[in-house]
């Protein structure tokens, strides 16, 4: 256990360092893109292995056949297709700050030598500083991560331990076995937070105008191969994390025509294993994304202490990880004082809303960092006006807020119907979700009614959440 989890820690060490460049490179990117049409070509590119279904990933790779060295390879690209999108949303969410533009002049302009040298460290260590969340976040989940890894058979200490605990290991056990690599993330989340904080002390602190310490110098023309894998990179994720399975799955599917089909009963089957999913992710979802709304709303309010809180518990349970939080919560309820809920979709839904508790706080702060633009302003002067206008209120009211926050609750609803370790180790007897009986069978390879059944169950979240948010919300009056 203990050679898996330094392995594991040297993985995460590997691809947060090839992933933070990428990042950059991508935020960079981003920003010089112009034409509405390439901005949302660029970012379909982008989400597209982030919402695209893990198992389905692991499960066409894992049917290759590759050695060790192989899949370790296969298995690191594909986790920095699907964690680049989510360090560029952490970076994003952080402005660049240092050194002012007149700080710089006046330092050249003087030719002292020496406040030129300390301009460049503080904003080395601005830089620093705003990197350090997305270091922590893809860190915390390459470290965390499961399915894929276990389908692709390389060596993680939470492979270990699940299928340790699966085959009969006392819970007692599995608890003190979770102890050290609980210790080592919760270690790595206070060295995050204590050279955060370091580094904001070192900088010069903030002035009520913000372009005094914003870089505000021109930024140079990107260089000819950073535009040029601006795009190669996002085209390649998406081709490893989403073209690639899709090309082996659905020819499969044509190809074997009618043998593919199932009985009645099994489609009621897997019907009611999906809508049962959903439902508890539904609700579990909504919990969250309401516990997180108050928590944004309540941050205006600088001697609450509720949103320090909640972060200090966003940061706890992100060290934990779904698998020692199940653990957790399996032993919790167990005991004689909860022992009546332990059959019940109670355990289930509470770890569902710890687990995506942290995903929920960064998503809601990412939303309320935006800054308030003419529409949103315009949409509540509308609000107090006559009923043409009140609606044409509403209408921008939903573009401007109300779909991110729609968005926001399908994102954490299917991120909820996908997981396998909480609901293999807290759902109750004949609510088993279909994800966990998909991934026992994806370790005996592939067949046409697996891959049905795992194209209906993992894809059918993703499309309904997306037909959704383009479906609700009012019309444009």
């Amino acid at each position: 256990m203990l050679w898996e989890t330094w392995l594991t820690m040297a993985r995460a060490c590997l691809v947060v360092a090839c992933a933070i460049p990428l990042c950059e490179l991508l935020e960079r990117q981003s920003r010089n893109l112009t034409s509405p049409w390439s901005k949302r070509l660029f970012c379909c590119l982008l989400i597209a292995p982030v919402i695209f279904p893990r198992l389905l990933v692991a499960y066409v790779w894992a049917g290759r056949g590759f050695d060790r060295p192989q899949a370790e390879a296969i298995y690191d690209l594909i986790l920095l297709a699907r964690l680049v999108p989510l360090g560029l949303l952490a970076l994003r969410m952080i402005p660049a700050s240092g050194p002012s533009m007149e700080s710089w002049q006046t330092a050249e302009l003087a030719g002292n030598q020496l406040l030129l040298s300390q301009l460049k460290h503080q904003r080395s260590f601005a830089t620093w500083q705003r990197r350090l969340p997305a270091i922590g976040l893809l860190w915390l989940l390459v470290f965390h991560e499961f399915e894929m890894s276990a389908l692709l058979k390389t060596v993680t200490w939470t492979d270990r331990l699940f299928v340790a605990h699966a085959g009969g290991l006392p819970l007692e056990h599995s608890l003190r076995l979770s102890a050290g690599p609980l210790l080592i993330a919760c270690g790595a989340v206070v060295l995050f937070w204590a050279t955060w904080l370091w580094l904001g002390r070192i900088l010069p602190p903030r002035l009520p105008k913000p372009s005094l310490f914003i870089d505000t110098r021109p930024a140079s023309p990107p260089a000819v191969w950073e535009s040029v894998m601006g795009w190669v990179w996002p085209c390649s994720a998406c081709g490893l994390a989403v073209i690639y399975p899709l090309a082996i799955l659905l020819p499969n599917l044509v190809s074997a025509g009618s043998s593919v089909w199932l009985d009645g009963r099994r489609w009621w089957s897997l019907a009611i294993e999906l809508l049962t999913g959903l439902a508890l992710s539904a609700a579990a979802a909504a919990l969250v994304l309401a516990l997180a709304l108050a928590v944004g709303r309540s941050s205006q309010q600088r001697e609450y202490r509720l949103p320090r809180v909640a972060a200090m518990v966003s940061t706890l349970l992100a060290g934990c990880g779904s698998l020692i939080v199940g653990l957790c919560l399996l032993s919790l309820f167990q005991q004689p004082f909860a022992r009546l809920l332990y059959d019940t979709p109670v355990p289930l839904c509470l770890g569902f809303a710890l687990k995506q508790w942290p995903l929920a706080m960064v998503l809601v702060e990412a939303l309320r960092s935006q800054p308030v633009d003419a529409a949103e302003r315009l949409s509540r002067r509308l609000g107090t006006m006559s009923q043409p206008g009140r609606n044409y209120g509403r209408w921008l009211t939903w573009q401007t807020r109300d779909r991110w926050i729609v968005a926001i609750y399908l994102i954490l609803v299917a991120s909820n119907s996908q997981d396998v370790i909480l609901s293999s180790l807290l759902a109750p007897v004949g609510l088993a979700s279909g994800t966990v009986r998909l991934y026992n069978f994806m370790h005996y390879g592939r067949s046409v009614s697996l891959t049905l059944e795992a194209l209906i169950l993992q894809l059918a979240p993703v499309v309904l959440s997306l037909g959704l948010w383009r479906l609700l919300g009012p019309q444009r009056p």
